[in-house]
This record gives structure tokens, sequence and C-alpha cells, in this order.
């Protein structure tokens, strides 16, 4: 994936803002954190096809994953007058797109000789896995199914069954999962659209570190949280909701204490800023001589 990066996720990015917010870390940090280092953000995209908007110039997706489903001839309701005839793949073609390029990326997987056709099953295209969930009875004859099956004569309702000689895709008892070749595929700058010829896909991606800041601001703008915030300021908003960051009033007490013995000691640091550690002492140890030849110890002076 080129240069090592570090990842953080939608919930990593939240906790800064939700540690923003508290006054546990501060804007400057934040700010800090995501130019000093290289953060990226992990996201994902769904759908068909799957679109984002922050891609990472050349850097791989962390996974593709395409729900393959069977493909069924015809249009309207399934039924002995109306055969909608099922098929299913042997290649899966993945086509990639974006505001920047000229033309469609397109990137081929083939498990025909491995797998034979398939029904339906999930492809996880950077990884090389191919799990079939299900197949096809060219004939029913009654055979007992499990889950939901698609007919090319029938609709499927819950405790029915297909008729006698329809075609059915059904759900395997097992799934069986075979092992292809890995596919990179490297995320276009900004736009990308990713779809599949056999079914929806999911994407998880890097996405552009540039992208980071500004999201991060405008989540902050949104909480209604202003800018700014130091060391020693809290967040706070005010009877009429406004929202400001406020400075917490110092701690003046000693910072330097000796323990006493048989006493508790109090330092009132509670909703105080304190500009530098407190010292504890040592409890003092006295040792003297005694009238009978021994060593008498005093603690605590």
């Amino acid at each position: 994936m080129g240069e090592p990066h570090k990842v953080i996720t939608y919930a990593d990015l939240n906790r800064l803002v939700d540690e923003f917010h508290k006054g546990t870390t501060n804007f400057d940090d934040i700010v800090k954190a995501i130019h000093d280092s290289p953060i990226w953000v992990e996201k994902e995209a769904a759908g068909d096809p799957a679109v984002f908007q922050d891609g990472a110039d050349g850097v791989p997706v962390e996974s593709l994953v395409v729900q393959i489903k069977p493909v069924q001839d015809g249009e309207g309701v399934p039924s002995g007058d109306n055969l909608r005839r099922l098929s299913g793949w042997e290649t899966a073609t993945i086509i990639q797109s974006g505001e920047a390029e000229e033309s469609d990326i397109e990137y081929q997987v083939a498990w025909g000789d491995i797998a034979g056709t398939v029904y339906g099953g999930i492809l996880n295209v950077t990884d090389g896995t191919l799990t079939v969930t299900h197949g096809l009875i060219e004939s029913y004859q009654g055979e007992p199914l499990e889950g939901e099956w698609i007919s090319d004569r029938d609709q499927y309702a819950e405790g029915t069954y297909p008729t006698q000689g329809a075609q059915v895709v059904y759900q395997l008892g097992a799934p069986v999962v075979y092992s292809l070749d890995p596919v990179e595929i490297k995320s276009l700058l900004g736009e990308n659209s990713i779809q599949a010829n056999c079914g929806a896909v999911k994407v998880e991606y890097c996405a552009d570190p540039s992208g980071v800041y500004t999201e991060l601001l405008d989540k902050i703008a949104q909480s209604g949280v202003p800018e700014g915030g130091t060391t020693g300021q809290v967040f706070m908003r005010n009877e009429d909701g406004d929202a400001t960051w406020q400075d917490l009033p110092a701690f003046d007490g000693v910072y330097t204490i000796t323990p006493k013995i048989g006493a508790e000691t109090t330092m009132h640091t509670s909703q105080k800023y304190l500009d530098r550690n407190i010292e504890v002492e040592a409890i003092p140890v006295y040792v003297t001589g005694n009238d009978s030849g021994g060593n008498t110890v005093i603690i605590g002076g």
C-alpha cells in the first residue's frame, strides 16, 4: 500500500471530536496530529455502484467485496405462464471510474475452472476469496430446501416450496470456499465509482488525508463548538446555549506538602488549573540513641 500509514477509523475520529468537546484535548493538538503524521481515515462505501468522493490517489483499497446474485431473465412475476430462467456467473467484471479519469478501468476475476458457475456467494476481490453460498437445481423434485429460494416459475414465501420441475437457486447447507488470485485495486483521486456485473459492491478504503482536516472542522462546526481551546481552558455553554472556551481558575494552594501521621491532607484541586506537579515530600524519620543502649525511631517528627 505504498508508504506505511497509520489508519484512523471513523470511531477514532469521533473520539477525537468527543475529547475536544470535553476539553481533554485542544484544537491545536488535533491539527498537529493530523499534519505531523501520515494519518488516514478508513471508510466504506456500498451500493451498485459504490461511490465515494475522497479517494487517495494510487492507494489500494483495503477491501472490495461483491455480493454475487443470480441473473433472472425477463420481467414480472414468475409463473407457469411467465418462465424466468436463472443463470449464474463464472467471471466478475469490476469497473472503476472517476471524474479525473478519461476512461473506465476494468478488472477481471475468473473462477469457472475452479468453482464452476456460481449462482450466489461472496467474492472478496482484494484477498482472493470466493465463498459460494447457493447452488442450482435444474428440475426441482421435492428436495428439502433451507432458507429462501428463487424459482423460474414461483414466488418465494416462507413455508412454501417450488413447483415440481422448476429451475431453482437454493441456499447451500454449508458454504464452499475457494482461493483465487487477489486483485489490487487502487483508489482514484477524489471521486470513485466502483461496480460489478454480478452484484452489489462494498468497498473499504483509506480516504485522502488532506480531507481529514476539513472533515474534522466540519464536525466541530456542526456541533456548535468554536475553534480554539488552549491549555488550561474548558469548553462550556452559557445559559443562552452559546459555546465558549473558558479559563479554569488557577490553583492557589501550596504545591509542596508533607504527609501527617494520623491526619488526612486534602488538596483543593477540583476544577482548578495546575501549572506544575504537586510534590509530596517524604515523611520525616529520625533515629536517636536511648538509655537502654538501643535506638529510638521517630516517624513524623
